[in-house]
């Protein structure tokens, strides 16, 4: 059972590697703009296919003042938790593509079944990796990443 799609490894992560940054530059525009995405997504359609989608609201003065409030330092980790993020995504798209060419016994199929489920993990894990590295607390969510700002010393 070999699919011989040619250039599928090649073409699957530069394609979502385009869509990821045009995501973020798009963000980055609403924040222009004056607007930043709610925590949870719009779900639209039925019980077996939905599709979630960002809901754009103003940006309050307090959403404001809360990203106003963050260091040089925390704006370069958030910087790097995205790259490091789409990096992640790049490699094990670039081994499903490679796997969906070479299909050929079970063992693939099972790879393949946890580089898929690595996929969904990757956000979890880095904000858990980053949270206790960088001693650092998520303040908001927006559609799923985190803002991140220094963790608060209790005494």
């Amino acid at each position: 059972m070999a699919l011989n799609w040619s250039g599928l490894a090649i073409y699957m992560p530069v394609l979502f590697g385009l869509f990821y940054l045009g995501y973020l530059l798009a963000l980055k525009l609403f924040y222009q703009f004056g607007y930043h995405p709610r925590p949870e997504p719009v779900e639209l359609g039925g019980y077996r296919a939905t599709l979630s989608l960002p809901v754009f609201i103003a940006v309050t003065p307090e959403f404001a003042s809360l990203r106003r409030a963050i260091s040089r330092r925390v704006r370069f980790l958030q910087l790097l938790f995205n790259l490091i993020k789409l990096i992640f995504l790049l490699a094990l798209i670039y081994e499903v593509g490679y796997l969906l060419q070479h299909l050929t016994n079970y063992i693939q199929i099972g790879f393949l079944a946890v580089v898929a489920i690595l996929i969904f993990a990757i956000n979890p894990i880095l904000i858990w990796f980053f949270k206790r590295l960088f001693r650092l607390d998520v303040i908001a969510k927006e559609y799923g990443r985190p803002l991140f700002n220094n963790k608060l010393l209790r005494s």
